[in-house]
């Protein structure tokens, strides 16, 4: 009885580790991309500055992951 509850146990854990693991090594970009799309935002060549309407031609800023410090998205201001 012990084993059997045990293994299952064991089971469960590494099943948990492996779905985890897939999770983090999408990056966040990947992760949130529908949202992105929605917006009309891709991960470079985002226009920061509003003056009636989206332009920028300065400057390239990334935004950083401030967890891993992945490169999320770029703005040109």
């Amino acid at each position: 009885m012990l084993s059997r509850l045990l293994k299952t146990r064991t089971i469960a854990t590494a099943i948990h580790r492996h779905a985890y693991t897939n999770v983090r090594c999408l990056s966040t970009f990947d992760k949130h991309k529908d949202v992105f799309h929605a917006l009309g935002l891709d991960k470079s060549n985002n226009k920061g500055v509003f003056d009636g309407e989206w332009k920028g031609s300065g400057n390239i800023v990334p935004s950083y992951n401030p967890v891993n410090n992945e490169v999320i998205a770029e703005v040109i201001t």
